[in-house]
Order: structure tokens, then C-alpha cells, then sequence
């Protein structure tokens, strides 16, 4: 774990794309017809919490496998960096999974139906 002496500011603008992907996930999700898409869908809905771990897993990987085994045969860095974001996205997967399953049933129960 690091310590980051630098304050964290949320913009309006990662705010409202936060909302933004998480509606298009939900539009997805409504609209898909198999549970692979719903499942893209979800994935595309927690893109902010998957991408840093995809990121800093490759970034961290591709150090140790080109830089450091080679000339220490040992890896230099551990993933727990990159697997810190893994609670996050396992949570948001989870949230918006079920939320999206709620949402998706009760437009079927009231019979509205979305304009295409």
C-alpha cells in the first residue's frame, strides 16, 4: 500500500461520466436479449472501477517480465497496488448488477416499453 500525499478533487466532469456509463449500461442491460450482453453491459457500467486494475496489473507486469526478471530473475513489484481496485469493482459489479435486474424487471411489470 503507498501513501499519496496529493489531494483527490472530484470534477462535475467525472461525475456525469460516471452517470453517464452507468445509464448506457442500464440501456444495454434493458435492451439486451442473452445474459452475455447483460453481462457486457454491467462490465461497460464499471468500466471506472476495472479499468485502473486491467491497467496497473498490465503496467506492472509487463516491468517485471521485461525489465527486472531478466536482469534480477526475480519480479521487483507486487500487484497488491492494482488488486486494491478489485474490492471496488467485485462491489460495483454486484450493485449495478442487481440494480439493473430490479430496474429491468419493474419496466416489465408496468409495461412500458422504451421508444426505439
Amino acid at each position: 500500500m503507498t501513501i499519496i500525499s496529493k489531494p483527490i478533487v472530484t470534477s462535475p466532469l467525472s461525475v456525469f461520466d460516471t452517470f453517464l456509463l452507468a445509464g448506457c449500461g442500464a440501456f444495454l442491460f434493458h435492451h439486451a436479449r442473452s445474459w452475455w450482453a447483460r453481462g457486457i453491459a454491467v462490465l461497460l457500467a464499471t468500466f471506472p472501477a476495472w479499468s485502473p486494475l486491467v491497467f496497473i496489473v498490465a503496467i506492472l507486469g509487463l516491468g517485471n517480465v521485461l525489465f527486472f526478471q531478466p536482469e534480477l530473475g526475480a519480479d521487483l513489484y507486487n500487484y497488491n497496488l492494482g488488486l486494491l481496485a478489485l474490492d471496488a469493482f467485485v462491489f460495483e459489479c454486484a450493485l449495478l448488477g442487481s440494480s439493473f435486474i430490479l430496474l429491468h424487471r419493474w419496466i416489465s411489470r408496468t409495461g412500458q416499453k422504451a421508444n426505439p
